[in-house]
């Protein structure tokens, strides 16, 4: 359907009491295809600022580490450099304050390589980019209306000494262009956090080089999604689904201009944004009054050698009804962490994949009876569930 529009909620929100207590984050979920080895996996890559405000200068880690090195030291280890230098960080505040970029892939349980960046290097722009950070092409990270570039490494070396680093061992690096295909309009908007979908579906382009291998992005078989969280806190419980990958079970071809994404938790509510074919349907958060909604994640161990999570959400207004289920294996699950910007030395832990199998069934009220308007088989679907964690549940470093 291609919109043409530019989401306000796209551009840089910190502004204000959000720079000393507020969190940023863009998410771009993009499937890919080996030019070696024909395989496919789905990769993500993130922006990630926090406390902007409250250390400019050097970044702030909840973690410590116990070497003595200077900030000009810091920061070449965090911003990917080759010499592995860290800081003594023994007057860390509880709460941090830097801008992370992070990337990796979901596929058999992924990886995920973070790279750190003292806030004032943050670079933001007006027409031609979102975002920037560094200079240097080979290493500067950039994000755009329709474009984002960048590059990520963490050797064993400098995991070794900063484990604050909370990552894996690789090197990613990205070239992508995308436009809008699927867009909504129903971002969810509090005091205390908000959420935009920019892109349901984009049509995405380009390639990614993965410790050493290339893939290629291709505009039809991407199945790409991008979305953006903002505010004081995380939802919490986190819920999310979202898939453009669509077949109908009832014709049996595939649904090109179909999406769906489910998010929340915002105050035990969910938002529910649906495309069939071009027929958008914005089931909001704040509208829960207007609305009934069941949903529940939870494991299924019927079979022992691969336990699974089970992803369900019925959702129903006075004309429609939405049955959504997925499932994904959770050996394959991939766990990722983010500081919270409140402190307290808060992590949010989120456990994710990007092979969610499923279905969905949207039905027209007819007085007490339903008539079914699609029945449609889910693949590629990003499934996330998580919640915020104290320091005494923090889990050791990751390893590759």
């Amino acid at each position: 359907m291609g919109s043409k529009k530019t989401n306000k909620s796209e551009k840089y929100m910190l502004k204000g009491a959000l720079r000393r207590s507020g969190f940023e984050w863009w998410r771009l979920v993009t499937n890919a295809t080996s030019k070696v080895t024909g395989e496919e996996r789905t990769f993500f890559i993130e922006f990630y600022v926090v406390n902007p405000l409250l250390s400019p200068d050097k970044c702030l880690f909840i973690t410590k580490t116990s070497a003595q090195k200077t900030d000009e030291e810091l920061f070449q280890a965090l911003t990917a450099g080759e010499n592995i230098e860290a800081e003594d960080n023994e007057n860390l505040s509880n709460c941090p304050s830097f801008v992370m970029v992070k990337a990796g892939d979901f596929q058999n349980k992924g990886k995920q390589i973070n790279a750190y960046f003292p806030p004032e290097i943050l670079e933001i722009g007006k027409n031609d980019f979102i975002l920037k950070l560094g200079n240097d092409t080979k290493t500067s990270c950039m994000l755009g209306t329709d474009f984002t570039q960048g590059v990520v490494q963490v050797t064993r070396a400098k995991l070794k000494e900063m484990p604050e680093l909370d990552c894996n061992v690789g090197t990613i690096g990205w070239n992508l262009k995308f436009e809008h295909d699927i867009d909504f309009d129903g971002d969810y908007k509090s005091s205390i956090t908000n959420y935009s979908v920019i892109g349901g579906k984009l049509l995405c382009s380009g390639s990614i080089v993965y410790d050493g291998e290339e893939y290629v992005v291709n505009r039809e078989k991407s199945f790409s999604f991008y979305d953006k969280s903002w505010g004081k806190k995380f939802p919490e419980p986190y819920f999310h689904l979202s898939s453009n990958n669509f077949i109908s079970q009832i014709s049996g071809k595939k649904l090109l201009n179909s999406s769906v994404v489910i998010h929340g938790e915002f105050d035990n509510r969910l938002s529910v944004l649906y495309c069939n074919e071009g027929d958008i349907i914005e089931m909001k958060a704040e509208d829960a009054s207007k609305m009934e909604i069941n949903y529940e994640c939870y494991e299924v161990n019927d079979d022992p050698k691969n336990i699974k999570l089970h992803w369900t959400v019925s959702i129903a207004d006075k004309k429609r009804v939405i049955d959504i289920d997925v499932f994904s294996l959770t050996k394959s699950m991939l766990l990722r962490n983010y500081q919270c910007a409140e402190g307290g030395r808060k992590i949010l832990k989120i456990l994710s994949a990007a092979d969610g199998i499923g279905e969905i069934r949207l039905y027209h009220k007819v007085k007490k009876n339903l008539e079914t308007i699609e029945h449609a088989r889910i693949s590629n679907a990003l499934c996330e569930y998580g919640g915020i964690e104290a320091p005494e549940d923090f889990d050791k470093p990751m390893e590759e």
